[in-house]
């Protein structure tokens, strides 16, 4: 009860307010410009590969035992993230300032310039408390992001990629 007036203050005070989402659709930020006409969206896109390989191993999938499964699952991610991606693409030609694509891959293998594309977007200087967790949690966080290569059989590694052939395409991703 204490925490929440407190956390507001800081809040209202602070030049810039950020929040996480986890599949937000464009068209709900599409909304959202409408009535918050200045604001930043950052797309945080990942490869579709290690997206539906962690999603196979999830307790929900049902195609734990079936590559027709595992595929649909790739069809469903890979479209509408496709669908997400063009609609930020159209939005993006009216407002270019409203939106800066990161690709998660990208981000872990230079974190230092993807981290300096996304204060420049925001058009804040880096904290150096910032800087230096980025020194200690890079090399970490790349191979948490390579692991899913040794995980995924050539098979599957390939179904995904003929299945999101137009989203790798899209974000230029090695298909």
């Amino acid at each position: 009860s204490e925490c929440i007036p407190n956390f507001q203050q800081l809040c209202q005070k602070s030049p810039i307010r950020a929040t996480k989402t986890v599949r937000v659709t464009m068209d709900s930020v599409a909304k959202l410009l409408r009535n918050i006409p200045y604001l930043k969206v950052i797309h945080l896109i990942r490869d579709p590969r290690p997206v539906v390989l962690s999603r196979s191993k999830a307790y929900t999938f049902k195609g734990k035992n079936s590559g027709d499964n595992m595929t649909n699952e790739a069809s469903l991610y890979c479209s509408r993230v496709l669908k997400d991606v063009l609609l930020r693409k159209e939005m993006e030609k009216r407002l270019p300032d409203n939106f800066l694509e990161v690709i998660y891959e990208d981000f872990v293998h230079r974190p230092f310039s993807q981290a300096q594309r996304i204060y420049d977007f925001i058009g804040h200087e880096m904290h150096p408390d910032t800087l230096q967790w980025f020194i200690t949690a890079s090399n970490q966080s790349e191979s948490i992001a390579r692991a899913w290569k040794d995980k995924i059989v050539y098979n599957e590694y390939e179904q995904i990629g003929i299945v999101c052939k137009d989203l790798l395409k899209e974000l230029k991703l090695h298909i």
